[in-house]
């Protein structure tokens, strides 16, 4: 049954030896709903019915924006998979582009087969028993319609240190995320049978230097064309860096370009001088202080456990949008896959002051307890040990070393190594990663695409060494030939034009210093936390009551406790200690949070 009244989250619940009529056999989670657009005319999940011969009918889900030959054209979709399901579907799948999941199932011979694309944009979580599946976009759903699921401690464990969980492993035991590029084969007699379709290509040698900034360029106006093939409205979420202007310099068209911040500050003015400057209408959007107060449920069911809940930072901002736009882009990814942002690197000193660029710090002989020591989005600010009984500590540290050894050893068979194999710790599946609720939250209203889940850029990442993606180098000198006056507008993160090399900018940065000391000439203002588009951790909870109070209650979470390592003690000086001042546990309490809200889920009934 399909119904209008959500978006983007869905729950299929089949029973392979019954075949029952389509709308008694097919459930969509109601809270979540199908998947429609803003205007709910062209809804992101599409379903449909072909017949081959011998092989009787198919009904085939499509979800998201799967493409082919570069354009996302549903038709072209379907004749490729009705090749596939005739010959070899693995071989068709490969020239699916675009960001996807598709469900296909075949009543004749009681088959499902499920698909996602090259990064698992649109994740798909299943559980299997005795011929049932249930299968949805977010593990909430399934947490909610199968309470009796087992929590996996050490996977909660994990997912509080790394704020993240590698593999396909989820806080629910027998409950699996679908790895990236794969097709899962469900039957009524059989185990789940998983095939991976692609696999990256870390055999070809990295492109020269001088040819980078060519090829990134052309193959960001590739990408631009690919998303915006379908002629929808489409909208930009702009800020004052880098990565939503690479897409207003690849972009073939006009985008509606919308800013938010809590006040217009320097953020707002780079990107509205961006807009300007290349001819697109600007609007700044204000965000509410303490928006997540409102939104806080709705924020950790769309992370499922799955992300910390307050990466979800464009909540209720859809009624402004959907007036001028279908689509929403965002530029997620393009800092990982050109600008090498977790690469294992220090800011250099000179004259005893911090500079702008960065080096890369060797990866030392063990590669798993480097990552997990190093690794910048763990858990930083608080002490994750202190939250563990004493007795759970070596069992955790153990299970967290296997759970990166294992993607360790999964890239090392694929022939990664070196920066590339620490690279791909976060490049499998990479939907997993804490940034990607930025993208739930738009698509909690409307359609959002990034445009850096494309193939070809996904491709050339694999392709640059560590080197050549650290400090943006190549990123930058090709953004400057796409639209170098795009590029002379200062960067909101350091007020210094965005063309100019970090190395030529720490050098002035280091003049006017030295200026400064001799002569008493004023230094230029850096930016500030202010001039930023969303505040602290520390900032957002104190700006919100409701979960000012639900943080204080941690404590005496029996959802916790359930918890077998976590000491609840602890957990009462973490919060006491935050609520004086005394340290900023923010960014753990918000995890707290997000975890607790989770496992309350199986409480919630639909």
């Amino acid at each position: 049954m399909i119904e209008k009244e959500g978006r983007w989250f869905f729950h299929l619940s089949m029973s392979l030896d019954r075949v029952q009529p389509y709308d008694d056999r097919t459930v969509i989670y109601r809270q979540g709903g199908v998947i429609l657009s803003a205007d709910n005319m062209h809804p992101i999940i599409r379903q449909t019915s072909v017949v081959l011969a011998g092989q009787g009918e198919f009904e085939i889900f499509l979800i998201g924006h799967p493409a082919v030959d570069d354009q996302i054209n549903d038709d072209a979709v379907l004749a490729l998979l009705q090749r596939g399901l005739s010959s070899s579907l693995e071989d068709e799948l490969v020239r699916l582009n675009g960001s996807f999941a598709i469900l296909i199932v075949n009543h004749l011979q009681q088959r499902i087969l499920s698909i996602v694309d090259r990064f698992s944009s649109i994740p798909l979580f299943w559980h299997w028993q005795k011929g049932r599946l249930d299968i949805a976009s977010n593990l909430s759903v399934l947490r909610s319609v199968l309470p009796m699921l087992a929590v996996d401690d050490m996977a909660a464990a994990e997912f509080l240190y790394l704020r993240r969980l590698m593999g396909e492993k989820t806080l629910l035991k027998n409950a699996y995320y679908q790895r990236s590029a794969s097709l899962v084969l469900f039957e009524p007699d059989n185990e789940p049978i998983s095939s991976v379709w692609w696999y990256p290509d870390f055999s070809l040698p990295p492109l020269p230097d001088k040819d980078l900034p060519d090829v990134i360029g052309s193959t960001l106006q590739s990408a631009m064309s690919l998303y915006l093939s379908d002629r929808k409205k489409v909208g930009l979420l702009l800020s004052g860096g880098l990565d939503s202007r690479a897409l207003v310099a690849a972009s073939p068209t006009q985008l509606y370009c919308y800013t938010t911040c809590m006040q217009e500050n320097n953020e707002s003015d780079v990107a509205r001088d961006v807009a300007a400057t290349a001819g697109m209408p600007f609007t700044f959007l204000p965000r509410k202080s303490g928006i997540l107060n409102d939104y806080f449920e709705t924020a950790a069911f769309l992370t499922g456990g799955q992300q910390i809940y307050s990466e979800c930072q464009f909540m209720g901002y859809g009624d402004r949008l959907s007036r001028q736009c279908d689509v929403l882009l965002i530029g997620l990814g393009l800092d990982i896959f050109f600008g090498g942002l977790y690469l294992p690197s220090r800011l250099g000193t000179l004259f005893g002051r911090p500079v702008i660029h960065s080096h890369l710090l060797p990866l030392g002989s063990d590669l798993p307890e480097t990552y997990l020591n190093n690794v910048s989005y763990r858990l930083k600010q608080s002490d994750f040990w202190s939250l563990v009984l004493p007795n759970s500590r070596q069992s955790i540290e153990q299970a967290l070393l296997r759970s990166v050894g294992n993607i360790e050893e999964r890239g090392r068979s694929l022939g990664a190594e070196g920066y590339t194999l620490w690279e791909y710790f976060h490049g499998h599946n990479l939907s997993r990663h804490y940034s990607f609720p930025m993208m739930m939250s738009v698509r909690s209203f409307m359609d959002c695409r990034a445009p850096a889940l494309e193939n070809n850029i996904f491709d050339l990442s694999w392709r640059m060494t560590g080197r050549q993606k650290l400090n943006g180098t190549a990123y930058q000198k090709a953004l400057v030939k796409l639209a170098p006056e795009l590029m002379s507008i200062r960067n909101a993160n350091t007020n210094y034009p965005a063309g100019m090399s970090l190395s030529r900018q720490t050098f002035t940065k280091a003049m006017q210093f030295a200026k400064h000391k001799v002569f008493g000439s004023d230094m230029p203002r850096s930016p500030s936390r202010a001039d930023r588009s969303w505040p602290t951790a520390k900032s957002q909870l104190a700006a919100s009551p409701r979960l000012e109070d639900r943080y204080r209650f941690l404590p005496q979470s029996e959802a916790l406790a359930g918890l077998s390592f976590l000491n609840m003690d602890a957990i009462s000086e973490i919060v006491a200690t935050h609520d004086r001042g005394a340290h900023d546990h923010a960014v753990l309490i918000n995890l707290l949070l997000s975890l607790e809200c989770f496992l309350l889920s199986s409480q919630v009934k639909h």
